[in-house]
């Protein structure tokens, strides 16, 4: 969590490929940092599907490059590697996009009817099982894999035809988008979903950041493994909806 209000140099945001642009977008809008670096490994997206071996190797290789731009502070906009970032190492401070899914599963307490869906990988690491047996919640966990790569493609009305595949059950209380693709498929997952409240852990980071001083600009450089065009090509498409 941010105890410092004082307006950042520069901030990076990391991601396996798109989802994290949700993040820079809210960010971009609050005006809290004069350059924010947006880096995705696009080269190895999926994350989700990987071992917790390969997982550890590409968050280290990121945060050891995120290091080196000279950053304030580094947002890990993926679950999957937020998930092992006790084993990793760096100087700069971290704030992981789990930390905020939790303190919107804290707020949900005792409820006995919540959907986490999240990747493999994350499910695997049991950190949101632990979470929701501190707060005393009964949910399910449920990976639909096919998500990551319809956002990357930017064909979210495919969504709509693979609801079924994954989700039986449609009357939960509450749904925990414990993966940063996930909010750009909001519209399919609510019109599945009609009754669900959705928890966007994004929204909740942006609180971090209300007492920080406010820049009159900020620049956003991008960056990846392999191509930057379709993160550009994707930031203008949502800023344009």
């Amino acid at each position: 969590m941010l105890e410092d209000t004082m307006a950042l140099n520069k901030i990076a945001v990391f991601d396996s490929g798109v989802g994290g642009l949700g993040v820079l977008k809210l960010l971009d809008k609050v005006k809290i940092a004069d350059e924010i670096l947006y880096y995705a490994d696009n080269k190895n997206v999926p994350f989700g599907t990987k071992s917790k071996d390969e997982i550890i190797q590409i968050g280290q290789q990121a945060l050891d490059y995120l290091e080196k731009q000279n950053v304030d502070l580094i947002i890990l906009a993926c679950n999957t590697v937020s998930s092992i970032l006790p084993v990793l190492k760096t100087k700069t401070k971290v704030l992981p996009i789990s930390d905020f899914a939790i303190l919107g599963l804290s707020r949900i307490a005792n409820n006995k009817n919540t959907l986490i869906i999240a990747t493999k990988a994350t499910i695997n690491s049991s950190l949101y099982q632990n979470a929701c047996d501190k707060f005393n919640i009964k949910a399910d966990f449920i990976s639909p894999i096919e998500f990551v790569p319809i956002v990357e493609s930017m064909e979210f009305n495919k969504a709509n035809d693979i609801m079924s595949n994954y989700f039986t059950k449609r009357d939960y209380q509450y749904i925990l988008y414990a993966c940063t693709h996930y909010p750009f498929l909001d519209k399919e997952i609510k019109n599945y979903f009609v009754n669900s409240i959705t928890i966007d852990p994004a929204l909740i980071l942006l609180e971090q950041f209300e007492k920080i001083q406010k820049v009159p600009k900020t620049s956003i450089i991008f960056e990846a493994s392999s191509d930057t065009r379709i993160l550009k090509e994707f930031y203008e498409r949502i800023n344009n909806e």
